[in-house]
């Protein structure tokens, strides 16, 4: 089944002055992908869109998880769409064009992404069906006044052979619009910058095609109809079959023919466990977990639902029901499980009434009479996180392990207390070892890529950066969260959550754009 899967980037302020500051950036691309995962919005699965702004969109960090996105993540059928609100320049020397990140140095375009060299990597390897990159970008530099032909051409950034490139592959996209440059500035529309306005306005039924879907070819038609020429869309690549945005997959003879302009035709929470320090807010900064409210009956079934992605896990805890042997057909045996699966049904009552220490207590009961099952325990766990009690929870996970080290889940769960207690670097080797035993879990990639970010974040500290330029005042305080969350009882692993990191939308809300539906056009 094909999905739709996004990371979407915004920039307002950069550590070098060299680059601007900007007004609207991040605000985009938290409007976009809160768009994106609206119920009233695009209907993108939450677990499949990233978001990450400000001083936490690192080189490092992007590049990864650009790269584990298109490489890892996405499979055959699959649609790549990568958003990105910031600078962008062009090497002096080179040519290239960089896009700039929080931590990037006008000087050592190294620093950057280089979109050419990335994009070839990831364009040519992915197994994704579609891939679209949106680059809503700031002009920065006087390179670019040398080798545009146009105030708005945006040519330089992909370049003459990035250009040839994509007029050869079917359905990888590179669009691009101008967000300003030092002749004229950005340019706003009702808290928004005008391509994202347009774009929010486009998907949300004005952009809609025959089948009532929305698809690259109509948006791009319609933005070329609303916008200026400094917004106007410039795509670059073919578009073909169906690319749909949103609605459902219709196949279709429609095009985007390569092009230099669109004119002529008519885009972690830290763990599962908060930390005190970082425990947030969802769709940059609310919250990236479910509240003790929505723990509900996911939590006493989340280790069974979880071991569905881990087999050695999932084996572990079909022997944790099944120890007993010969003994369970003992009328004995048989009321001491009853006795404990009574106690587990009580854990879970106990959390619907928002009561997780009564939770607690039934578990240890039903623990005291099986001391080895792998549910009460995991569960226990994500319990002990929840509510912020790392020490115990890291001892109930290394039971887990030293039960069965085989346990893919419980050495993820180790790397995300490991992580929320600050404990990076040893984080980081215990998700390598649930790797080593689970390749195939995407949950576990993305944890990996939240410790390394955190890693980066505290080098970045080390060295002394009060780059303070997230949303601090979306913050709701410290209530603590649940591992896990879902609709089907899945393990949403880490999308990261370190303040204003990588963050998964999970209950999001349709903000101002209801009332942009209610206009004419």
């Amino acid at each position: 089944m094909s999905r739709r899967l996004a990371l979407i980037v915004g920039i307002n302020q950069y550590q070098d002055t060299t680059f601007q500051p900007l007004q609207f950036a991040e605000q985009d691309a938290r409007a976009f992908a809160q768009w994106l995962v609206n119920e009233k919005g695009g209907k993108w699965l939450p677990a499949d869109v990233q978001f990450v702004q400000g001083a936490y969109a690192t080189h490092s960090l992007i590049e990864s998880l650009i790269t584990q996105l298109c490489l890892v993540q996405a499979t055959p059928d699959d649609l790549v769409c990568v958003y990105f609100a910031g600078q962008a320049f062009l090497d002096e020397r080179s040519g290239i064009g960089c896009l700039a990140l929080s931590d990037t140095l006008y000087t050592k375009p190294e620093t950057a992404l280089q979109l050419a060299p990335l994009a070839q990597q990831v364009m040519l390897q992915s197994r994704a069906s579609r891939i679209l990159f949106m680059l809503d970008v700031f002009q920065a530099g006087p390179a670019w006044s040398m080798r545009r032909s146009s105030p708005f051409d945006m040519q330089p950034l992909p370049g003459a052979p990035m250009i040839q490139g994509l007029s050869q592959l079917q359905n990888r996209i590179v669009l691009c619009s101008c967000r300003g440059n030092e002749q004229a500035p950005e340019m706003g529309e009702r808290g928004l910058g005008q391509l994202m306005y347009r774009t929010i306005i486009g998907l949300s039924g004005q952009a809609q095609d025959a089948h009532k879907n929305v698809t690259l070819q109509s948006l791009s038609g319609y933005l070329s109809s609303k916008l200026g020429p400094q917004q106007r869309p410039q795509i670059f690549g073919q578009a073909q079959g169906s690319f749909v945005l949103v609605g459902s997959e219709v196949e279709t003879s429609n095009e985007v023919p390569a092009t230099p302009s669109a004119p002529s035709v008519p885009t972690v929470p830290s763990s599962p466990f908060p930390s005190p320090a970082t425990v947030s807010y969802q769709m940059t900064n609310a919250s990236p977990f479910a509240s003790q409210q929505e723990m509900k009956q996911e939590a006493i079934y989340a280790a069974t639902a979880t071991a569905q992605l881990s087999p050695s896990t999932y084996s572990t805890v079909q022997s944790g029901r099944n120890t007993t042997g010969n003994l369970a057909s003992s009328a004995a045996e048989q009321q001491r499980q009853q006795q404990r699966q009574q106690l587990l049904e009580q854990a879970q009552q106990s959390l619907q009434l928002q009561r997780p220490i009564e939770a607690l207590q039934s578990i240890n009961q039903a623990l005291h009479i099986q001391p080895d099952n792998t549910i009460a325990l995991t569960l226990k766990a994500q319990i002990l996180g929840t509510i912020g009690h790392y020490p115990e929870a890291l001892a109930t996970v290394e039971q887990l392990i030293q039960r069965d080290n085989m346990n893919a889940l419980a050495w993820s769960m180790r790397a995300v207390i490991l992580t929320n207690s600050g404990q990076h670097r040893e984080a980081l080797d215990s998700i390598e070892r649930s790797l080593e035993l689970d390749p195939a879990n995407h949950e576990s990639y993305t944890i990996k890529t939240t410790i390394m970010g955190s890693l980066a974040i505290q080098q970045s500290q080390n060295k002394g950066s009060n780059n303070n330029t997230l949303i601090t005042s979306e913050r709701r305080g410290t209530t603590p969260r649940s591992f896990f969350i879902s609709c089907g009882l899945q393990f949403v692993g880490m999308l990261m959550g370190i303040i204003g990191g990588i963050l998964p939308i999970l209950r999001p809300t349709l903000p101002m754009f209801l009332s942009f539906l209610l206009e004419g056009f």
